[in-house]
């Protein structure tokens, strides 16, 4: 059956009551997914996001309608992102051992990262859910791809372009299939040499890739560039400005973003709010100040509603960002008060519940 939906006036939604249609910023993020309960304090939240007006179900949804809406998406999601990292991981292993890069099928990898993973509603959010340590070099390869692709389509690229963008990802430490395991696999901070060793892993990339017939410069040059950063201090050329492509400085956000939100055998995973407080630090000197800007300004309407931890120990909801300052946003606190971390600079948040 049908479900009956009505638009209703903020002042006329009640707590309990049924969102019929996604709740979706200027900038097309959803705030509040389709099927959602609301409640006091979602509608509050609603409020201050400047909505004036929801539409509401009429119908009464089961357990099955109402999770299952949200986790038959997060199932399909997770089904072709494992399907899509296992083939990565078996590249990967191929070019280790026959020094050849597999093209044809790391296309249609980034094919279907296109078509799929990087459209999903929340495809930030489950990134965090899909995270396996063990897999770790894999899933950094399929993370950068999606991540990469999805601040193309915020930047207003075009789709062929988000394709190249999207293949340059999911290439981008493919150089490291190059490297000693025993490097690469170490569990603690390397030493010069091995750092030394690990950062030929640009040019080697950049090398296989021609070898195995890529010629797309786009393409090459993200692969050899994305650890390059404006005032030079990156490698491996140390370049600077705009002698780094595009799709390397976007890559770079993409790869940070992923480093610092996954955890690693020798490191706990930080917040997106401690990513984007770095962002926000280096974005005029080392990363694109334009791109860094609009990326930051969808990644803020990202967060808006998750539960987070506070460093006091008190749990909360993220219910406003002011976007004309960092990242640190207003938390509406279990106890009703409204704490306003920008102000509160002691307290920090110091972990995302519903990622």
């Amino acid at each position: 059956m049908t479900p009956k939906v009505r638009q209703l006036s903020l002042d006329k939604v009640r707590s309990g009551m049924v969102l019929a249609k996604d709740v979706v910023s200027a900038r097309g993020i959803v705030m509040l997914s389709v099927n959602t309960i609301l409640t006091d304090q979602a509608i509050e939240r609603i409020k201050c996001w400047g909505f004036k007006s929801l539409y509401i179900s009429e119908n009464y949804f089961d357990d099955e309608g109402m999770e299952g809406a949200g986790g038959s998406i997060k199932r399909e999601f997770s089904i072709q992102y494992n399907s899509i990292a296992e083939k990565v991981k078996y590249a990967f292993e191929d070019i280790r051992s026959k020094k050849k890069v597999p093209l044809d099928q790391l296309q249609d990898l980034a094919s279907q990262v296109t078509e799929s993973l990087i459209s999903a509603r929340g495809v930030i959010n489950y990134l965090h859910i899909v995270q396996l340590v063990d897999d770790y070099s894999f899933q950094h390869s399929v993370n950068v791809a999606i991540l990469s692709g999805l601040f193309g389509r915020w930047l207003d690229m075009q789709e062929d372009e988000i394709k190249r963008l999207v293949l340059a990802g999911l290439l981008h430490d493919i150089g490291k299939a190059q490297m000693p395991l025993e490097v690469l696999n170490k569990p603690g901070i390397l030493s010069r040499n091995e750092t030394d060793i690990m950062q030929r892993h640009a040019v080697l990339g950049y090398d296989i890739l021609r070898k195995s017939g890529i010629t797309e410069p786009s393409i090459l040059k993200a692969v050899w560039e994305h650890h390059e950063r404006l005032d030079g201090s990156g490698y491996p050329r140390g370049i600077t400005g705009d002698t780094i492509s595009k799709y390397a400085r976007i890559i770079a956000i993409a790869d940070i973003y992923d480093a610092m939100t996954s955890d690693k055998v020798y490191r706990r995973k930080t917040t997106p709010f401690v990513v984007i407080e770095t962002l926000c630090s280096d974005m005029y000197n080392k990363l694109d100040p334009a791109i860094c800007a609009t990326i930051l300004n969808y990644l803020r309407d990202y967060f808006i509603g998750n539960a987070v931890v506070l460093s006091d120990g008190r749990q909360g909801e993220v219910i406003y960002v002011d976007k004309s300052r960092d990242v640190r946003p207003i938390v509406l606190v279990s106890d009703g008060e409204y704490l306003n971390l920008e102000l509160k600079r002691d307290i920090t948040i110091v972990e995302v519940l519903n990622l």
